[in-house]
């Protein structure tokens, strides 16, 4: 991928203003349309509520990684310290979430890596000029 920011915030919906705020700085720095950065700003926080879902321990952090290319923007989130497993956005559990990460990404699902259990999204950059 090419540039790439990270933020650690306690595993509470609370903080997701935080998350929130990130992913729409980094939106208006590459210059998306506001439809674009509500969008993804949306679905990043879908995503983060269903991981925190899965949260069973205090003392978690959510991690958020955003990346970006010319292309595309790729979202990354997973819990740090002690928590449970989050179910995926894409089983019956959770169709309301599975319908919005459906309609406002390009991709979205759930990897197991050397962090753990990680949700991501990815979302294509429209070449257009930005709304407003």
């Amino acid at each position: 991928m090419g540039d790439q920011v990270r933020l650690s915030v306690p595993a509470s919906p609370a903080y997701l203003v935080l998350v929130r705020l990130m992913v729409g700085t980094i939106g208006t720095r590459l210059d998306l349309g506001i439809d674009a950065i509500e969008d993804l700003s949306l679905a990043v926080d879908e995503l983060c509520l269903v991981l925190l879902q899965g949260a069973t321990a205090t003392g978690a952090s959510l991690a958020a990684i955003v990346e970006w290319t010319a292309e595309e923007i790729y979202v990354r989130c997973h819990l740090d310290g002690p928590s449970g497993v989050p179910r995926s956005p894409d089983t019956p559990s959770n169709p309301i979430s599975t319908q919005i990460l459906n309609a406002l990404t390009d991709a979205h699902g759930l990897d197991n890596n050397e962090e753990g259990v990680s949700l991501w999204l990815r979302k294509n950059r429209e070449k257009d000029s930005p709304s407003s």
